[in-house]
């Protein structure tokens, strides 16, 4: 291996790192990946028998139950709100960060 590629192999490992070691959010898995399913889902629901027998798994919930929760961007594991102005038919709406928390 040359000197040129172990750096970039290097660079890439510094970089994968620091990434996951800048991350701010409280990891409550071993995996350090936070959970798709909401903690406080209902057990009950966290399966689904269709009309055709099948049994559906959830794989994502959100109960918005968390108070003060904030929808920046890198602040949630599952949403980031957007700042957007609405430009169909002329519409007065704009779409913006402050207005989404719980």
């Amino acid at each position: 291996m040359t000197h040129w590629a172990m750096w970039k192999c290097f660079i890439a490992v510094y970089a994968l790192f620091s990434a996951t070691a800048a991350s701010k959010a409280p990891y409550s898995t071993k995996s350090s990946i936070l959970p798709w399913v909401d903690v406080d889902t209902p057990e009950n629901a966290h399966t689904h028998k269709s009309s055709r027998g099948q049994t559906w798994s959830l794989v994502m919930s959100d109960e918005f139950n968390q108070e003060g929760r904030t929808f920046e961007a890198g602040a949630d594991h599952l949403w980031t709100a957007i700042e957007k102005p609405d430009g169909v038919n002329a519409a007065l709406e704009i779409y913006s960060i402050n207005m989404t928390s719980t």
